[in-house]
């Protein structure tokens, strides 16, 4: 089953003020999320990096430098 996010535009005309602070707060908040879930999945990409032997970089074209520079990025980045 695919589900669908719906974004809202708070720009539309016809929506009380009330209820563009709800939209704005709403994606406010789905942006937040958003960004956690690329912050963990760097994170996962990351360990799953670090974990691979000398003949596994090789085999995708990664030294153990570019690995270490990988890993010593913050989370945000």
């Amino acid at each position: 089953m695919e589900s669908k996010m719906y974004r809202y535009n708070s720009e539309s005309p016809g929506l009380s003020l009330r209820t563009k602070r709800k939209i704005s707060i709403l994606n406010s908040v789905r942006r937040f999320f958003d960004s956690l879930a690329a912050a963990q999945d760097r994170r996962r990409q990351r360990n799953a990096l670090a974990r691979l032997d000398d003949r596994m970089l090789r085999d995708i074209g990664l030294s153990m430098s570019d690995v270490e520079v990988e890993l010593s990025k913050p989370f945000w980045r």
